[in-house]
């Protein structure tokens, strides 16, 4: 009985813990244009839903981000395709995903609209 008892003391911590480490990242969104790109990191100029510019916003590229193009065809359709970060171009529109944690903000996802 007791080594139930500590076995389930153990499991809380530890349920606590992987708790508590999620909750130090957090999950944001934003859109905008390119502004730089390189191959650690991406700064995009931020639009607000009123269309006006906010903060420029400066993200790390890491080998987990995941990046993706999108375009309309004729039949206005849209397609989305796999893309790597040279798809980001200075001036291209996109679509992040990104966490803040201690060691910085880091791009999870982006979308890059092709224009074509």
């Amino acid at each position: 009985m007791r080594r139930l008892s500590v076995s389930l003391a153990l499991f809380t911590l530890f349920v606590l813990a992987a708790g508590s480490k999620a909750a130090d990242a957090t999950l944001s969104t934003a859109a905008g244009k390119v502004e730089k790109a390189g191959s650690g990191s991406v700064t995009i100029q931020t639009r607000r839903p009123d269309g006006s510019f906010g903060k420029s916003l400066t993200l790390k590229i890491t080998d987990s981000s995941d990046f993706s193009s999108l375009s309309v065809r004729k039949d206005g359709a849209a397609v989305q395709r796999k893309a790597k970060a040279s798809a980001l171009k200075k001036n291209a529109t996109v679509a992040v995903i990104y966490t803040t944690t201690k060691k910085g903000t880091i791009l999870l996802s982006a979308v890059i609209h092709s224009g074509k």
